[in-house]
């Protein structure tokens, strides 16, 4: 073959092959034009397409499966929403606490793995875990004499306890040094008073309230436990000697009159004033005393930070003008008050857990003990933080929603308006967790002093946690930790304080099923709009209207917004006490729940503001509700939060709740809202469409 042959052949190959690709090409093109799915289209509706992460499959499986579509929802909405849940739920609350229980599980699967972690707190809360768990293996009566053996072993650090001790030296005894022996076994309550830290960044001293209900009962335990333990020191010589026998009913008379003379005093709490001012007429070293929870390198620094945030809960319990708390430690035996002491702490350390509950109480024990290590591990492993920002901006949404409700209110005056608006602009919010315990190892630095050694017991672990969780209290009240160790903040939740003014919404809360960044906007809005809108009600209802934005008490309110307020609220409770509800019939009070139905009227609307503002035609449909209309989508979302299973409990439990009843939280507020009459056509006079409404604002 010639040269020019070869030529010719090697361009009609190329020519084909181009001609070959491009017919592919086209063929392509038109494949794909052709397996684009046609869908009906709803006029007020132009779907973008379907939402297809597993967060949004999730949703419209319980969007599907829960509900009862042989339900007329004029009829019972809650029940066309949720009547099937049973059917497909094996959860006994409602949707709304379930991650609170699933973040329990992977809790636990978390504490059963036995590596070792480079984490302080991760390592502290396996080995709590596991001591917690061979202490149930116990029987209650091994565990608490194991218990009150090393209990009683630890008596000669704070002085030894007079009542068996007969060397007992009442000339050596110091009360500020046992209450701070006491104090660095993580001792919080002392008998004569108890330590309580508030969300407000204060360390209150409170009047021994609680001892005088328990110390009897107590004690039977105390001394039941002293009876069975294999000691010479204790029973058989009391037994074998009748001095011992008069001087130990003698202390015991003591130790009931002293009680009786506390029980006298002034034990209100209403009141509370600076320590600084009556420190100097208190022969309690209190400054010592805290300082003990504190470590040494840190003790001046956060001192300062705390005393001038210390106050004593009713003052004239403390130091008042006559007969005073001072006045029955300068005219008491030091025997007694020795005796008293010990008795309290010893009753106080106990454990009484029942043992038959077994791993789930430790596992509960753990999440309390914990609750910001519990949170971080949460987070770290199992959780999209872009949520955060998500819920934040959706915040704003509902604040500002809540704004224009109360500009467009027809009967409230301009100056109530003017401090209800002032009140939604300076809320503060806490979204999820402290962003301080996003740096490696940054929440570690809090539980350096924290170490759980392999040899120590249960009960020395537990006196450990608790001398280290007052530790942490310290450092929130010195604005050293941003928040609170408390369980509340891992739980699923979201609340408003209005002390505070602060609206809080728990990490767990922010999770699927009920909020994900995958959602549209429109079901993020829905899904929890109605509950952040609820917390942020709480500011308005009829106990949190009377704080003002600074989480004073003060009444804001014109004296015929007040009157006109109530008479509107009292036609939510009417509409609680007529209520016919599932579980429990025509048999409510609404006067116990009437903060959480304000609330709850609140919610709804200004999410469904919220919610009438989304472009609709830029978000992608739920799968199988592509034609539903939105503004009956809006409510199909916000009831699938209180769907759950029928109520177990009693009348007379609900009747001390200070929520209503899951269905009655849907279909009450939702039976008010003209909207919702509308989305579904409801027949005036139906049980969603009633003739008398009660409207708020």
């Amino acid at each position: 073959m010639s040269e020019k042959d070869k030529s010719l052949k090697l361009i009609a190959i190329v020519l084909l092959w181009l001609v070959a690709f491009y017919t592919a090409l086209l063929f392509m093109r038109n494949s794909e034009q052709s397996v684009e799915p046609s869908r009906p289209t709803v006029p007020s509706v132009n779907h973008k397409g379907v939402c297809k992460s597993p967060e949004c499959i999730t949703l419209a499986q319980q969007l599907h499966n829960w509900r009862d579509v042989s339900v007329d929802p004029c009829q019972d909405f809650y029940k066309a929403v949720c009547g099937k849940y049973n059917e497909h739920s094996l959860y006994r609350g409602a949707k709304l606490s379930r991650n609170t229980d699933i973040s329990k599980q992977l809790l636990k699967e978390f504490l059963l793995k036995s590596e070792r972690s480079e984490s302080k707190s991760e390592n502290a809360m396996r080995s709590y875990y596991k001591k917690c768990r061979a202490e149930q293996v116990m029987n209650k009566t091994e565990s608490g004499i194991n218990q009150m053996k090393e209990l009683w072993e630890l008596l000669p650090k704070f002085g030894g306890w007079p009542m068996f001790n007969g060397s007992w030296d009442e000339s050596k005894f110091n009360l500020n040094d046992m209450l701070c022996g006491m104090a660095s076994y993580g001792t919080t309550d002392f008998g004569f008073f108890e330590l309580i830290t508030s969300n407000l960044r204060k360390l209150l001293i409170y009047p021994p309230l609680s001892v005088f209900g328990k110390f009897d009962n107590d004690m039977k335990n105390v001394f039941s436990l002293l009876d069975q333990l294999d000691n010479n020191t204790i029973s058989s010589r009391v037994q074998n000697s009748t001095e011992l026998k008069n001087k130990l009913q003698s202390d015991a008379v003591n130790v009931g009159q002293l009680l009786e003379h506390l029980l006298g005093l002034n034990l209100t709490s209403d009141s509370e004033v600076p320590l600084v001012e009556k420190q100097a007429n208190i022969s309690i070293d209190f400054e010592r005393f805290f300082k003990s929870f504190i470590p040494p390198i840190q003790q001046e620094a956060t001192w300062e930070k705390i005393k001038n945030r210390t106050y004593l809960i009713s003052p004239k319990y403390f130091a008042g003008s006559t007969r005073n708390l001072e006045t029955v430690l300068q005219t008491t035996k030091k025997r007694t008050i020795a005796n008293f002491l010990i008795m309290n702490f010893l009753s106080s350390q106990l454990d009484n857990s029942d043992p038959q509950f077994g791993d789930n109480e430790c596992l509960e024990k753990v999440y309390k003990k914990f609750p910001l290590a519990v949170l971080r591990v949460f987070v770290r492993n199992h959780y999209d933080k872009e949520n955060l920002e998500v819920a934040s901006k959706l915040v704003e949404d509902i604040r500002k929603s809540m704004i224009e409700i109360f500009e467009q209110s027809t009967w409230l005056h301009e100056s109530t308006k003017k401090n209800a608006i002032v009140k939604l602009e300076k809320m503060e919010k806490l979204v999820g967790y402290s962003e301080e315990f996003e740096a490696p190892g940054a929440l570690d630095e809090f539980y350096e002093t924290l170490d759980i050694a392999e040899s120590d017991s249960y009960l020395m672990a537990r006196m450990k946690v608790a001398h280290h969780n007052m530790k942490l209290d310290m450092d929130y009240i010195a604005s050293l930790l941003s928040m609170k160790s408390v369980v509340d903040f891992a739980i699923s939740n979201a609340s408003y304080l209005a002390s505070l003014n602060r609206l809080a919404l728990n990490v767990l809360f922010l999770d699927d099923p009920l909020f994900d960044s995958t959602f549209p906007t429109y079901a993020k809005i829905a899904s929890i709009g109605a509950i952040i809108g609820h917390e942020i009600g709480h500011g308005f209802d009829p106990t949190g209207r009377f704080y003002d934005e600074n989480g004073k008490i003060r009444n804001w309110w014109t004296p015929e917004d007040s009157a006109e307020y109530n008479k509107r609220a009292q036609c939510l409770i009417d509409q609680y006490n007529n209520y016919d509800d599932h579980s429990f019939g025509k048999n409510l009070n609404g006067t116990t729940t009437i903060d959480e139905m304000v609330s709850d009227a609140i919610g709804y609307q200004a999410a469904l503001d919220a919610y009438n503002q989304v472009d609709m035609s830029k978000e992608p449909s739920i799968f199988g509700f592509e034609d539903e209309q939105p503004d009956k989508m809006f409510f199909h979302l916000a009831a699938l939060n209180w769907c759950g299973p029928k109520s177990h409990y009693s009348l007379a439990y609900q009747l001390e709740q200070v929520h209503p009843t899951d269905n009655f939280r849907v279909n009450g507020p939702l039976a008010n809202m003209k909207s919702f009459a509308e989305a579904f056509n409801c027949p005036v006079g139906s049980p969603m469409n009633p003739k008398k409404k009660c409207e708020l604002f």
